[in-house]
């Protein structure tokens, strides 16, 4: 007679993290694959010590990943050396400072950019079309003639598109570095621009669990329910979304009665 619903016992043999395979048997073999390298991944120690060490301008930890913030380390390559020997694995520079990117490759880091300027929140990708068009405008009577501005204004859709695409593509970017921990990230005076892309990591980022950093202003809400209308399926697949992630974006900014149109 045939045996049914036989579970096999700890000295069957059994793989590692079997009860995963039994309770996740409707995954691809792909998401079980990522689930498995998941759960025996080992974080990298970092040397807080050699860190805290250095002399950085508001030198701090960030988060719960082995992760540090303060001013941008252009043109100090000794300092990135030692992130690197502490075990920092990446940079994220908010500023893009000549030279900074070959820098940090030439001491092993991984080098992300994210150019949050401190005008972002009329960036593109983090407002509707008719207030960036008049920020824009504002800027381009100054400098330009009035043949260039009504120029502007008719292939503006596509400069609107492709300036919140690039800023989209690098704020993929960013989240996924800042998921994976063991980095530095910096702007100036690692303050102004570095608190900022600080809280939009609270707000976006799967895997970060206390939500905000520095409760943010109204407007900065404003922006990020922009930001969020603007990310596609494909953008969402990128950073590692769930639905009830996704979800949960707009559920904590409506608490600040944000823009939602």
């Amino acid at each position: 007679m045939p045996v049914t619903n036989y579970k096999p016992t700890f000295c069957s043999g059994l793989p590692p993290f079997y009860e995963e395979y039994l309770s996740k048997g409707r995954m691809s073999d792909y998401e079980l694959q990522k689930l498995i390298k998941n759960l025996t991944k080992q974080p990298q120690s970092i040397s807080n010590d050699e860190i805290n060490g250095l002399q950085i301008y508001n030198l701090r930890p960030v988060g719960n990943n082995n992760s540090y913030a303060g001013a941008v380390l252009a043109a100090r390559p000794l300092e990135l050396k030692t992130l690197k020997e502490a075990g920092i694995e990446r940079v994220i520079d908010l500023v893009g400072y000549e030279g900074y990117e070959s820098d940090c490759k030439s001491n092993g880091l991984e080098y992300i950019k994210f150019s949050l300027g401190s005008d972002y929140l009329n960036n593109a990708a983090c407002c509707r079309k008719q207030d960036w068009l008049k920020h824009k405008m504002e800027e381009l009577r100054f400098l330009n003639s009035e043949d260039e501005v009504q120029e502007f204004i008719r292939n503006s859709n596509q400069n609107y598109e492709t300036e919140a695409r690039h800023f989209i593509t690098e704020f993929i970017d960013f989240i996924n570095a800042m998921r994976k921990g063991n980095l530095y990230i910096g702007c100036e005076y690692g303050s102004g621009k570095t608190d900022c892309a600080l809280r939009l990591n609270c707000i976006f980022n799967p895997e970060h669990k206390q939500f905000f950093y520095k409760k943010p202003a109204a407007i900065e809400c404003d922006a990020a329910a922009a930001l969020h209308s603007k990310l596609t399926p494909e953008d969402k697949h990128a950073m590692e979304y769930t639905q009830e992630f996704d979800e949960s974006i707009t559920e904590r900014l409506s608490e600040y009665g944000v823009w939602n149109g």
